[in-house]
């Protein structure tokens, strides 16, 4: 639009020119009457040729777009028809064998691999654009280094134990405890590391994470929090290590054409780095292994770290929550599952009915309320500000945490909002419950 609105006025003012330079002294303005047509003349040329130009930028900017688009298309379908493909096709199985217990065990736990794979994929896709289009908002806070390493050892479970892979975590050179940042991001980046230096990892292999706090001249408030994540996996090359940020970038290696992904997550975590304000390094070489660098300038929240503090064991006893959910194999999943440790529930189907039960509920008589979002008559977010306005303080102050399919940050500040404790998002993953149980017992 700019362009033409230039163009149009050029022309004008030309055509203005030659036409006053021929009706005042034609024989006196005759060479300026020539020389303006010729300057029309090739202004008009040379505009058509740079519109013309501008156009076939347009139009390669478009057809690499769409390729970009192909491409993603391509790859998302590869990547979520594989779980799909395994789900399907295990299920059948155990249909086919219903009465062979060990085979049906082994079909649910593919599944169920499957399923995590297939979410993490979604995942991705969503982080990616929403990262793209500059919608990624951040959540600063407070949280302890040791409680997170803690977590992110949960996450990661013992499926690495079966492939014979070590990973350790060494907070030696670690200072301080309490740090302030986006801790939810930076779990996911670490994660995304993590993840990959055992997938790629070779067999019998090990995976050590350091986590290191360098002070900074002049500032007594914040230091360098470094983590260095390095493997005995099977490296990369140097012309790989070059694109290894861009988008569905995977080294063409036979030793990995097993390993599912959508491609997409060290895109995301590079992004989120440069949200943060930090810096991701790597060093590589093939058959030896890697080491990923992630720097960060963070605030200190000034605790010392504890050190070599004994892990509890798992215990829920005289543990009984409320479940706020309205769909009924939600509840059943949530609550079959929950009572494998002890754990007892009541059951709420709307926000309302929750705000009811509370209303009558004696103090400490639900150790926290697990609450669904998207529910009829009333919402998590209008019932637990509800609940948090009722007259029994210590019944108002009970532990609410949102159990939901909203899974974006904006869901996870409007749960804060709201006056909930914490965020787990849908479909549920029982490690985290059980770590939000645990803390709660």
């Amino acid at each position: 639009m700019k362009n033409k609105i230039i163009y149009g006025t050029v022309n004008v003012l030309l055509l203005a020119l030659i036409t006053t330079c021929s009706l005042v002294n034609f024989s006196g303005n005759f060479i300026v009457v020539i020389l303006g047509a010729f300057l029309l003349v090739g202004f008009n040329i040379l505009s058509l040729f740079l519109m013309k130009k501008n156009l076939a930028i347009k139009v390669e900017k478009a057809e690499k777009e769409n390729l970009r688009k192909s491409d993603f298309l391509f790859a998302m379908s590869h990547s979520i028809r594989t779980p799909m493909n395994a789900g399907v096709g295990m299920t059948k199985i155990a249909r086919d064998h219903i009465e062979d217990k060990n085979i049906v065990n082994d079909c649910l736990r593919k599944i169920d691999l499957s399923g995590r794979n297939l979410v993490s994929l979604v995942n991705d896709i969503i982080d990616f654009s929403k990262v793209e289009k500059g919608k990624y908002q951040l959540s600063n806070s407070v949280f302890s280094i040791e409680e997170q390493l803690e977590y992110i050892k949960m996450i990661l479970g013992n499926g690495f134990e079966e492939k014979g892979i070590k990973v350790t975590f060494d907070t030696t050179k670690a200072k301080y405890d309490s740090i302030f940042t986006d801790e939810l991001r930076l779990n996911q980046i670490l994660l995304t590391i993590i993840n990959n230096a055992i997938d790629y990892n070779r067999k019998d292999g090990l995976v050590n994470v350091v986590v290191e706090e360098i002070e900074i001249p002049n500032r007594e408030d914040k230091v360098d929090l470094v983590y260095k994540i390095s493997d005995t996996g099977i490296g990369m090359s140097k012309e790989f290590i070059a694109r290894i940020f861009d988008p569905y970038s995977r080294e063409v290696d036979t030793r990995i054409d097993r390993v599912n992904g959508s491609g997409l997550g060290l895109a995301i975590s590079k992004n989120l780095i440069d949200l943060l304000g930090g810096t991701i390094e790597v060093k590589s070489e093939v058959g030896k292994g890697s080491e990923f660098t992630v720097k960060l300038e963070v605030e200190i929240g000034g605790n010392v770290i504890h050190k070599e503090e004994e892990k509890d064991t798992i215990k829920f006893k005289n543990m009984h929550i409320l479940a706020v959910e309205d769909n009924e194999l939600n509840y059943e999943i949530l609550s079959k599952t929950l009572e494998q440790y002890g754990i007892t529930m009541d059951h709420a189907e709307n926000g309302e009915q929750a705000v009811e039960i509370m209303s009558n509920a004696k103090p400490n008589q639900y150790k926290l309320i697990l609450m669904d979002i998207e529910m009829p008559k009333m919402n998590g977010y209008e019932a637990t500000r509800a609940i948090r306005k009722l007259a029994n303080a210590k019944v108002a102050s009970t532990p609410i945490y949102a159990l939901t399919a909203d899974a974006f940050s904006e869901d996870i500040k409007k749960a804060k909002e709201a006056g909930m404790n914490g965020h787990i998002s849908k479909p549920v993953d029982f490690n985290k419950v059980i770590a939000v149980i645990k803390k709660n017992k």
